[in-house]
């Protein structure tokens, strides 16, 4: 735990490297000291289709789904890091969103083939 998850509109890879999007975010998870590295899982879906309001073109929304236990101080540092390695991208025209959500710990399961 925790599942990053990168949704963006497909349009950035001519701006981004998708390998260097996953990379950074998989980087301040970890970097935010909650989670060993081993136990961090990135992966990113592109969107093709998708509308926005008038302000952008392009987007990137971060979902951190993590286990039940951390404080709502230590979410907001979570998403505060995460959020600020997604800035450093400098791209222009870019709707930036994080959030971090706490799955139901007694529904969650996980088994490793």
């Amino acid at each position: 735990m925790p599942h990053c998850i990168i949704e963006y509109s497909k349009p950035i890879e001519e701006h981004v490297a998708i390998e260097q999007l996953v990379e950074r975010v998989h980087s301040s998870a970890f970097d935010s000291g909650l989670f060993r590295e081993s136990d961090i899982k990135t992966r990113a879906i592109g969107y093709e289709h998708f509308k926005l309001g008038e302000e952008h073109n392009n987007f990137i929304h971060l979902s951190v789904k993590i286990l039940p236990g951390r404080t709502d101080e230590q979410k907001a540092m979570l998403a505060d890091g995460v959020l600020n390695a997604l800035g450093s991208l400098a791209m222009t025209d870019l709707a930036l969103s994080v959030e971090v959500v706490d799955l139901p710990g007694d529904s969650y399961i996980k088994c490793n083939l």
